[in-house]
């Protein structure tokens, strides 16, 4: 009888999804996902180094749904002004000859409006080239901002699962050259 217990819980968790130790599970109405606020860094470092390390890639998403459920569970608490109170997660338009938005990772779709805050992205100084979320622009969720790869600041990650494939590749991000544009405007200056 004791065994019959035994298995009839083993069938019943195996069909659960888990989330490693440093993830939280997020359920909305059509899924779950297993995310973390981890450590911070630049695009690069957040992909490769801190989502990585602990078993994920940065966050995608395919849906508002989605998107909305993890902004609840973690990151309207993002305190802070711009860029400490922001986090990546992985949406950037670096290899797109189209300056289309590509996910870092094949699982999400491109499919729904994604919730840019106001005037974004906006390229500031073609520049701008990570997708990050920013709460203190919207309390609504709607904060999305295109920045800098080079900001260090919070990585939000996803728990990878096995189908995961990762397309991104480190420095495919090129940061604008800053001392050439200052070069630049210094000599217009006496134009």
């Amino acid at each position: 009888m004791r065994s019959l217990i035994w298995l009839a819980l083993a069938a019943i968790t195996l069909g659960e999804e888990r989330c490693g130790d440093e993830f939280t599970k997020v359920e909305w109405g059509g899924g779950s996902m297993c995310v973390a606020l981890m450590g911070s860094g630049s695009f690069n470092e957040c992909e490769k180094d801190v989502c990585q390390a602990a078993g994920g890639h940065l966050a995608c998403f395919s849906s508002d749904d989605e998107y909305r459920a993890v902004y609840e569970a973690l990151l309207h608490d993002l305190k802070g002004g711009w860029p400490h109170g922001c986090a990546f997660f992985g949406l950037h338009h670096c290899d797109s000859d189209e300056g289309e938005w590509e996910w870092t990772t094949s699982t999400c779709s491109t499919e729904f409006d994604f919730p840019w805050a106001n005037g974004e992205p906006n390229d500031y100084a073609g520049s701008e080239d990570c997708g990050m979320v920013c709460p203190e622009y919207s309390s609504t969720g709607d904060a999305w901002n295109d920045g800098p790869c080079h900001n260090k600041i919070s990585c939000l990650c996803q728990e990878a699962s096995e189908a995961t494939v990762l397309n991104y590749s480190s420095n495919t991000c090129p940061e604008a050259h800053w001392a050439g544009w200052i070069a630049l405007s210094f000599l217009l200056s006496f134009a």
